[in-house]
């Protein structure tokens, strides 16, 4: 896995990068009607002019994937950032876990 070098977190660390997406999880999500999970991603070393498709598990207290939930957004040019939402209608998550994401 590779390393997004420009924006770490509160402690500068580096962020991850998959399929040429940088992530970084949100810490207080913006859910509409829903428990949800956040995330703000950035095309680091692609352009997606299609869009990109992101998808978690949802997974409950022991690590069990109880569910999944996707997002996804229009067209990015690489630098470009954009913000994902993963709503939960599931019961009992505590946690996501990133499956993938999809430049098209």
């Amino acid at each position: 896995m590779a390393y997004w070098r420009g924006e770490g977190g509160a402690s500068g660390n580096a962020l991850p990068v998959m399929n040429g997406i940088a992530y970084k999880w949100a810490k207080n999500p913006d859910c509409d009607y829903f428990s949800c999970f956040g995330m703000t991603i950035r095309a680091e070393s692609v352009s997606c002019s299609d869009g990109v498709y992101a998808e978690v598990n949802l997974l409950d207290a022991d690590g069990t994937v109880v569910g999944y939930s996707n997002d996804t957004v229009g067209s990015l040019s690489q630098g470009q950032k954009a913000k994902l939402i993963f709503n939960v209608t599931e019961k009992g998550v505590k946690s996501a876990q990133l499956n993938g994401f999809t430049c098209r």
